[in-house]
């Protein structure tokens, strides 16, 4: 499974996936997932892919980071496994 430009794949270190909602899903799913960081931009497109639509399971993530630069707000959080 690809999982985007990843640099680095030891457990202490980011492994990034690029917002791919198939593979992002797959990874919640399997556990494989520590945070998530999401950054939103204020420009409405009108259509796209749902991120998180094909969840096995419900997962609350804890809110850890916000903040907001030059039309962009950064969430970042935990998930509990």
């Amino acid at each position: 499974m690809p999982v985007g430009r990843s640099s680095r794949t030891r457990r202490d270190h980011p492994l990034g996936n690029r917002a791919r909602p198939v593979a992002t899903s797959k990874f919640l799913a399997a556990g494989l997932v520590d945070e998530i960081r999401i950054h939103l931009i204020d420009v409405l497109l009108g259509g796209g892919r749902q991120l998180f639509d094909q969840l096995p399971q419900r997962i609350e993530p804890e809110q850890i980071g916000l903040s907001q630069t030059g039309g962009m707000t950064h969430l970042e959080y935990r998930v509990s496994r």
